[in-house]
């Protein structure tokens, strides 16, 4: 994997972050959550458009207004790029007195990247989603006392869902088809140390074992297929929760092994609070890859929670 080019497409002074990026009958689109900090409890999320992936304009935000003491936080985007339709997933949690309460995800569907369906609530967060062996499948997280908790969901048209079984203690997990009909489960942990872990389930998917362990930490997992090659991308972290590491914080590329390994292969220009990838494989199998990055702004050195960021589309070439 090659970088091409790297651009930033957006940046105003606020914190920007959290991108998806998708492709739907001749028009990308990326979103990406804009708030005053990474903590805030208002975001909203923004919509652009481009033709050629390099020239974006701005044609809708989403948000709630408080209502009754309730923010409404926007966050984390994620496409689902088919033929003729492009499927929109992004979460909010409500937020009162300072307290975050249960997040609801929500799907919606469009056939231009204009105009999109009335959205479609789900009472988990919803990562990443694929489409495999006749069915839709996600990860989807939640907060159970002290612990995240991941379960595997399916559906049938990609916007109602039905849990199918837990795959682990985790949040955020991306779900990828492997060989011989099974399914990986690339899961961020929360538990000492921290480390990544990789599942692995045989249909019906509802028996799940750990694969292998990572020694890193990796957040915002997110597969794709570029070419005959399978990658994961993410944020690593050095040092988890420490202000003095914040600056070595990078946005990665892993090569995923035949045996689910992975091995590092690109970094990309980054820092800070920075990573959360959404990725579209052009017909001539390059890739352009959104993120965001605080490694232009400033406030890369030491965690701040109101801080700028900005966002980047990154053209990468498969070697």
């Amino acid at each position: 994997m090659k970088i091409v080019s790297v651009k930033k497409v957006y940046a105003n002074g606020k914190h920007n972050a959290f991108t998806g990026l998708g492709y739907v009958n001749g028009r990308y689109v990326l979103a990406f959550r804009q708030s005053d900090g990474h903590g805030d409890a208002s975001g909203k999320i923004l919509l652009l458009e481009s033709g050629d992936g390099k020239h974006w304009t701005e044609h809708r935000s989403i948000s709630l207004p408080e209502k009754d003491g309730i923010s409404f936080d926007f966050r984390d985007s994620y496409f689902l790029s088919e033929q003729n339709r492009l499927l929109f997933y992004h979460f909010f949690t409500p937020v009162q007195n300072g307290k975050r309460l249960p997040s609801v995800s929500q799907v919606m569907s469009s056939t231009d990247g204009r105009s999109w369906s009335a959205p479609t609530k789900h009472e988990s967060i919803l990562w990443h989603p694929v489409y495999a062996f006749g069915k839709y499948y996600t990860a989807g997280y939640f907060h159970n006392g002290n612990e995240d908790q991941c379960d595997l969901f399916s559906s049938a048209n990609g916007i109602n869902w039905e849990k199918v079984a837990r795959i682990a203690k985790g949040s955020e997990t991306a779900i990828y088809p492997w060989k011989d009909g099974t399914l990986l489960a690339f899961v961020r942990t929360e538990i000492p140390p921290y480390f990544f872990e990789i599942f692995q389930s045989t249909p019906p998917f509802t028996d799940w074992k750990r694969l292998g362990t990572v020694p890193k930490i990796i957040q915002a997992p997110h597969v794709f297929t570029a070419g005959s090659q399978v990658f994961l991308s993410g944020r690593e972290r050095p040092d988890y929760m420490k202000a003095e590491g914040f600056g070595l914080h990078r946005t990665k590329i892993w090569k995923v092994g035949a045996d689910a390994s992975i091995e590092e292969v690109l970094e990309l220009p980054s820092a800070g609070d920075n990573a959360y990838t959404g990725t579209v494989v052009n017909p001539d199998g390059t890739v352009l890859m959104s993120y965001y990055s605080q490694h232009e702004t400033g406030d890369s050195e030491i965690w701040r929670d109101v801080a700028a960021a900005d966002i980047f589309i990154a053209h990468l070439k498969v070697d």
